[in-house]
C-alpha cells in the first residue's frame, strides 16, 4: 500500500486524543455531592493539585460511579492519600466551575 492510500484512510477514521492529567498524592479537601447539578454530579478537590485539574468531577452517567464514589468516601473519612486521573480536555470541563474541574477517569489508593 503507498503512502497516499494510508494517508487518505487515516484522514477518514476520527482520531481522539484523551489527555488525562495524574493529580499529586494527596488528600482530599472537599467531596461535594449535587442532587440538581447534571446527573447527580460529585466533584473532588485535593488538598494539593498541580496542572490544569483543579478538581475533578463525575456523575451518574460514568458505568464506575457507584465504584468511584464509595472509593472517595472512604478516602475522605480515613484520611487516606490517594491519586486521581482526569481528561483535562476543554471538553471534559466541569460546567459548574470557572476554574477547571477535569473528569475523573480513575482513583488509585497506593502504599
Amino acid at each position: 500500500m503507498n503512502l497516499r492510500k494510508i494517508i487518505k484512510i487515516l484522514a477518514l477514521v476520527p482520531m481522539t486524543a484523551f489527555a488525562l492529567q495524574l493529580s499529586p498524592v494527596s488528600e482530599i479537601k472537599a467531596l461535594q455531592s449535587y442532587t440538581n447539578w447534571g446527573n447527580a454530579d460529585v466533584v473532588v478537590v485535593l488538598q494539593s493539585t498541580s496542572g490544569v485539574c483543579k478538581g475533578y468531577w463525575f456523575n451518574k452517567d460514568d458505568a464506575g460511579y457507584q465504584s468511584n464514589l464509595s472509593m472517595l468516601i472512604a478516602a475522605y473519612q480515613a484520611n487516606t492519600k490517594l491519586q486521581l486521573h482526569g481528561h483535562e480536555e476543554i471538553s471534559s470541563k466541569w460546567a459548574g466551575s470557572a476554574t477547571h474541574f477535569c473528569k475523573l477517569y480513575s482513583v488509585t489508593y497506593s502504599r
